[in-house]
């Protein structure tokens, strides 16, 4: 079993602990693994101290907040691919050289290349909402990778936990 810390390190742990820092955080600048920091909170009645409760509100908050703003930029991209699809088929109007200076010219259609430019717009308005309808109506497969990240990242957690420290006694 490693030597117990110095009252001086625990204490300022504690601080950090009592501060909010992250577990990883104050075992990373106090030169301790995650376990000895949590193990320190515990026996000072410190036990919720890395609760994530709030974080995850946040997280889903803001995971809500950026699917509305992609709804209405997705919408947005319907109404200008409508108003590029309106102006290729408006009269046009142009400026030409002429004797006496510039004349103004207006022809029933546009150019083809105008229409052309018009129809590109078009598709890449049209190509970006049916992405981002494509990122909110995932079936639950990233919910579920998601979960499996996090699981993942418990159990490389618990092993870099375990890999300078012996287990804690019980009792």
């Amino acid at each position: 079993m490693p030597p117990r810390l110095p009252d001086d390190v625990r204490a300022a742990i504690l601080d950090d602990i009592r501060a909010g820092g992250t577990c990883r955080g104050i075992a990373r600048k106090h030169g301790v693994g995650p376990a000895t920091v949590a193990s320190i909170a515990k026996e000072n009645g410190l036990n919720g101290a890395f609760e994530r409760t709030q974080t995850e509100a946040a997280t889903r908050a803001k995971t809500a907040d950026n699917r509305a703003r992609r709804a209405a930029l997705s919408a947005g991209l319907l109404e200008d691919a409508e108003r590029l699809r309106e102006r290729a088929w408006e009269p046009y109007t142009h400026y030409v050289a002429g004797k006496a200076g510039a004349e103004r010219v207006t022809l029933e259609l546009p150019p083809l290349s105008e229409v052309r430019n018009a129809y590109a717009a078009i598709g890449i308005s049209v190509d970006k909402h049916v992405a981002l309808e494509r990122i909110d109506s995932d079936s639950g497969a990233g919910a579920a990778a998601s979960m499996l990240g996090g699981i993942a990242d418990a159990l490389a957690a618990a092993a870099e936990a375990l890999d300078g420290e012996e287990p804690a006694e019980e009792g």
